[in-house]
């Protein structure tokens, strides 16, 4: 099962339980490939998928920072990837992505 079918939006949940569930889980673990798989997706088409992966990885590094830094990244938005990004995104300062 892969990790990103854990999300909430897949999940067919409205709610942030199963991010956060997922977070920790991924914490408890270790789980860098897990992580990696999130990370991969913040630039989905969906923004659904998109903002439950950046929940995720909120919450991960809220737990554990160091998990998530090989895809933290202080860069101008021009520089990201072009495809739509949702307000919360914009608002960020600070942008994960995978490097």
């Amino acid at each position: 099962m892969s990790v990103l079918d854990r999300i909430a939006y897949l999940q067919g949940r409205r709610d942030e339980v199963p991010n956060q569930e997922l977070a920790g889980d991924l914490v408890k673990t270790n789980d860098v490939a897990g992580i990696k798989e999130i990370a991969g997706n913040l630039f989905n088409s969906d923004d659904n998928i998109r903002n439950d992966c950046i929940k995720v990885l909120y919450e991960v590094g809220y737990i554990k920072p160091e998990l998530i830094s090989p895809y933290v990244a202080r860069k101008k938005l021009d520089s990201m990837p072009k495809v739509p990004l949702s307000r919360s995104i914009r608002r960020t300062a600070t942008i994960l992505y995978e490097c």
